[in-house]
């Protein structure tokens, strides 16, 4: 989505109790712990989606999904917020599907990443048509089509994704960090003494 990076630096305390837990329990700790920071930027930008903008189907509201990486690449696990692909089916999809429709289908997809976001966060450049003339086939006919040329006009940035990581990055660390603590915690109780 956008580009935040937080680094949380004085954890030593955190990292050597990692380490007692061994490799792989320390893994799902932190990829638990990761996926709880995670959530908590998404319950934000739920709560911002469709603020600056008109709602018309849901989906973008309802895709966002954390993606958490399966193991450290070296000692770096990542953690991603994406539009997940979901259902089209139904009557409230139905001009989705048309407008994902790919020609000479009689049907849209089934599926879809609402990727639309893009536009509406950072807006478009005039788009238009360009005037003359385009050939078509049709079955075993050729038809010439005529563009107008005219201008379809520009979107305009309405952003509410940048604007509200800035603002939740502080929340996603402390949900991150206690999340850590009580998970280490359940584990270090499990330990043979």
């Amino acid at each position: 989505m956008s580009g935040v990076k937080i680094e949380v630096k004085g954890l030593a305390k955190t990292a050597a109790n990692l380490k007692s837990l061994g490799t792989a329990m320390a893994t799902v700790v932190a990829r638990d712990s990761l996926r709880a920071g995670a959530q908590s930027i998404i319950s934000k930008l739920r709560g911002a989606t469709y603020t600056t903008f008109q709602r018309l189907d849901g989906m973008i509201k309802a895709g966002y999904q954390a993606r958490v990486g399966r193991s450290a690449k070296g000692e770096i696990l990542h953690s991603v917020i994406a539009q997940k692909q979901q259902s089209l089916k139904g009557a409230a999809f139905k001009g989705v599907r048309a407008r994902l429709r790919r020609p000479g289908r009689k049907r849209g997809p089934t599926r879809a990443v609402a990727f639309w976001w893009r536009f509406l966060e950072y807006g478009t450049e005039p788009r238009g048509n360009v005037a003359g003339q385009r050939l078509r086939q049709k079955g075993k006919k050729t038809i010439r089509l005529r563009s107008t040329g005219k201008n379809l006009g520009s979107v305009e940035p309405r952003p509410w994704v940048g604007p509200t990581l800035a603002g939740a990055a502080s929340g996603a660390v402390i949900a991150t960090a206690n999340k850590m603590r009580e998970r280490i915690d359940e584990e270090a109780k499990k330990l043979p003494k």
